[in-house]
């Protein structure tokens, strides 16, 4: 599924005593925020975009004051997006995608005004990845084609020189509280750029969450519920980013989990009342649990550690990982070239 929406859902769905289904609630995690910027070969950005992009007619395009192009950086890559874009029956079937998800969402109750706001919304993160940065006479980044922020500014209703401010400069908090700003240059402005579009689409992600569960929920406390957990498998990528990890972890937790509740935890009660079991053998990935997430020492605690140090790198966060954890030779593995890979060999 080359645009799959990539997150992680926990879905309680709620019954009357007598077994009536009268609301449900939705719990998102981890959505892959990195795929609004960027995807890898074979793949696609998110589905909604595509729908937008074949399905928004002149009627709303008028209504939005907007438009939208095959050009966006966040969906044309790569030769390859250029002919998918272009792709007749691709359209065909984007149009009809986008029909339904509008039809969904006014089934939700989702109001017209609401559903132009969030086409909004979505179209504003096409046109940030569209903000190019120039160099001054210091080195450092400035936007270059003001238009594009004018238009983004307008749309979110921020004024441009806030939104300028937010996209060239960085802004780190001490432990002490101390509040650095400092101009930046354009690799970085680049990531705070997407950083924004990123975290926009994020928010408004988790916003429509929300609002699906004001709209199914009957009873946020009912006792008598059943729970589908629908999380995305482990994926190995030629380039793995800091979702995946994550991804990842999260499926070593629910492994372990499942290790507790249906080996470990059943042998000690077949022990327990000196009933014959034959011996079962199973893989316990606590130690690769303990190695991402222990506290202090875990390899997110040294990264949460390291990222609040104004002058931390690539190269110091992995020295402060051969430093401090120490006896997962079997599962952490660093690079004997020069370079600032490592690989951490797990279960899940």
């Amino acid at each position: 599924n080359g645009n799959s929406s990539r997150f992680g859902k926990y879905v309680e769905l709620q019954f009357t005593p007598v077994g009536e289904l009268i609301g449900a609630k939705i719990t998102e995690y981890l959505l892959e925020k990195s795929r609004v910027i960027s995807h890898t070969e074979g793949e696609q950005n998110f589905h909604i975009f595509y729908y937008l992009y074949a399905g928004l007619t002149p009627e709303y395009l008028n209504k939005l004051k907007l438009e939208i192009s095959p050009t966006h950086r966040y969906l044309v890559s790569n030769s390859v997006d250029s002919v998918i874009l272009n792709d007749v029956n691709n359209q065909k079937m984007w149009r009809e995608k986008f029909q339904e998800v509008t039809r969904c969402f006014s089934t939700l109750g989702f109001t017209r005004e609401l559903l132009f706001q969030m086409l909004s919304v979505l179209i504003t993160v096409l046109y940030i990845g569209d903000v190019e940065f120039g160099v001054d006479e210091d080195e450092y980044a400035f936007v270059e084609n003001s238009s594009m922020l004018i238009k983004v500014a307008g749309i979110l209703g921020v004024p441009t020189r806030k939104l300028d401010y937010v996209l060239t400069t960085v802004v780190s908090t001490l432990k002490t509280g101390e509040t650095i700003c400092k101009k930046c240059n354009v690799e970085k402005a680049s990531a705070l750029r997407d950083a924004t579009a990123k975290a926009i689409y994020s928010r408004l992600f988790s916003w429509i969450i929300a609002q699906i569960n004001a709209s199914l929920g009957k009873d946020q406390w009912s006792g008598r519920v059943i729970s589908v957990l629908d999380i995305f498998g482990f994926e190995n990528f030629k380039l793995n980013y800091f979702e995946q990890l994550c991804i990842d972890t999260a499926n070593e937790q629910l492994q372990f989990y499942f290790n507790q509740h249906i080996f470990a935890w059943e042998v000690d009660e077949y022990k327990a009342e000196s009933i014959p079991l034959e011996n079962i053998e199973f893989v316990n990935n606590k130690h690769i649990c303990d190695l991402l997430l222990r506290r202090p020492g875990g390899i997110f605690s040294l990264l949460d550690e390291e990222s609040s140090f104004p002058r931390a790198n690539d190269e110091t966060f992995l020295e402060k990982i051969k430093t401090h954890v120490k006896n997962s030779e079997d599962v952490l593995k660093f690079s004997r070239a020069r370079n600032l890979n490592f690989t951490i060999r797990h279960f899940a």
